[in-house]
């Protein structure tokens, strides 16, 4: 029959159908099938500390022409934030977010699997853990003995950082004393600083204070003493 006017053709099944006035469906004409494309062909996530999360996206194009659905796996240290099930027209694209999150110290590798009716990739995904900055400082504490007042005497403590993540922090102390040097620091994974302190008694007796060493690896309180 002639086609129904202003009445929009209906798209299911890969078809195209338009309605005509005596009632019947007529097939217009064919979808392409759906094909499924995934970028990038992998993801790295870096380096990061344990118990810490990154997340990045692949990108899921349907260079087809039917509806492109599926679904997506992987398996720890990995996860699908968002995406998990995925329905695109055809010439659309989706994102799938997956994150990383490392347990322990070390190299991961796995696979996001993305299996749809327009195919299947595999995407590797991999990733380290590091250990979290750790501080430590010696020595535990600092004398300066006999000091003529108006007179400085220097002495350092040495910030140790045992974890494989940079270290950063402040080193705050009450007069006499001071921190003269690297009052702000940062050590990288393993390695050691030197934070100077001074001690410039301006009057008679002793001086007793703590040096306070705050980081994102933890807390130390190192007492210093001296006497004018």
């Amino acid at each position: 029959g002639n086609y129904t006017k202003f009445c929009a053709p209906t798209i299911a099944n890969g078809k195209v159908y338009v309605p005509t006035t005596s009632f019947n469906l007529v097939v217009y004409g064919l979808l392409s099938a759906p094909n499924q494309g995934v970028s990038p062909a992998s993801l790295d996530f870096g380096s990061l500390a344990t118990g810490t999360t990154a997340q990045a996206s692949f990108v899921i194009a349907n260079t087809g022409g039917a509806t492109l659905t599926g679904t997506v796996a992987t398996s720890g240290p990995f996860a699908i934030v968002s995406g998990s099930s995925y329905s695109v027209d055809g010439a659309g694209s989706a994102n799938v977010v997956v994150s990383f999150t490392p347990a322990s110290a070390g190299g991961f590798t796995n696979s996001v699997i993305f299996t749809s009716n327009g195919g299947v990739s595999t995407n590797p995904v991999t990733g380290t853990g590091l250990t979290p900055p750790y501080l430590s400082v010696s020595p535990g504490s600092l004398n300066y003995g006999s000091l003529v007042i108006g007179q400085t005497s220097n002495q350092f403590f040495s910030v140790i950082n045992t974890g494989q993540v940079t270290l950063t922090g402040t080193a705050a102390v009450g007069l006499p004393f001071a921190a003269t040097s690297n009052a702000s620091y940062t050590v990288a994974g393993g390695a050691t600083g030197l934070v100077l302190i001074s001690f410039s008694p301006s009057a008679a007796g002793a001086a007793a204070s703590n040096v306070i060493f705050t980081s994102n690896g933890g807390v130390s309180t190192n007492p210093v003493t001296g006497t004018g």
